[in-house]
């Protein structure tokens, strides 16, 4: 909101004039513009639903929320990529499930079942 108020205030400052008395009438006209208290601009980000990606592509780095999505700068879809990821990481969780003692592989592997 401030950056669009920011904008218009600067239009707006482009059209101040001031005329003064002429003549025998003295009437002056002007127009002053002034701008109200400024807030600083308040940005949100979600750390924890954003997603890194590097595009296989053209190797633009850049955060998309969630895990799908499309390059913002060749448009290619992410969808394989983040899936090849996935999997990497449950083979790493596997990997790492064989080395531990059973409790912690019964979590890593999503078994809590397990006997």
């Amino acid at each position: 909101m401030r950056q669009v108020t920011d904008a218009i205030h600067k239009d707006l400052k482009s059209l101040e004039f001031d005329h003064r008395p002429t003549g025998g009438f003295g009437i002056s006209i002007s127009l002053k513009v002034t701008q109200g208290p400024r807030h600083p601009i308040k940005y949100y980000r979600e750390k924890e639903l954003e997603t890194e990606v590097v595009c296989d592509n053209c190797t633009l780095h850049y955060a998309i929320y969630g895990v799908f999505g499309w390059c913002p700068d060749c448009g290619i879809h992410n969808s394989l990529q983040i899936l090849t990821k996935n999997l990497e990481l449950a083979r790493k969780e596997l990997v790492l499930a064989e080395a531990a003692d059973k409790e912690l592989a019964d979590h890593l592997i999503g078994m809590p079942w397990r006997t």
